[in-house]
């Protein structure tokens, strides 16, 4: 079942639609990975799959305040992000929906340093 948010205040307005959630596989690609990886696909799909959400329907994220561009070459490339400490977004849903947060693992993500995050749900 679709839903519909929408977009009540953005102070970024900077996010990304173009990378699917990081994951086990794209680490031992795309980064040679060898062992076990934290990642981005498996903290969402352990978090849904308590609420019976089937880990094949977790195909794209939100990345909120990420941002990536495409460079002169046509490749993805993950730019720092253009939000600063205490700005937001507000979305509202139209339907009951679940929410799964998490923070990339992704060498370059955030501009390599981690940042707290609040999320609140009213």
């Amino acid at each position: 079942m679709a839903f519909t948010a929408f977009k009540v205040e953005d102070q970024v307005a900077a996010h990304d639609f173009l990378y699917a959630p990081c994951s086990q596989e794209m680490f031992e690609i795309q980064y040679g990975a060898t062992g076990p990886r934290p990642n981005c696909f498996t903290n969402l799909t352990r978090s849904l799959a308590e609420f019976g959400v089937p880990e094949s329907t977790v195909t794209i994220a939100f990345n909120f305040f990420m941002r990536s561009v495409v460079d002169e070459n046509g490749q993805l490339k993950i730019e720092p992000p253009l939000t600063t400490q205490g700005k937001s977004m507000t979305l509202t849903a139209e339907r009951d929906l679940f929410v799964a947060v998490t923070a990339c693992a992704t060498e370059g993500v955030n501009g390599g340093q981690t940042k707290a995050l609040q999320v609140e749900i009213t």
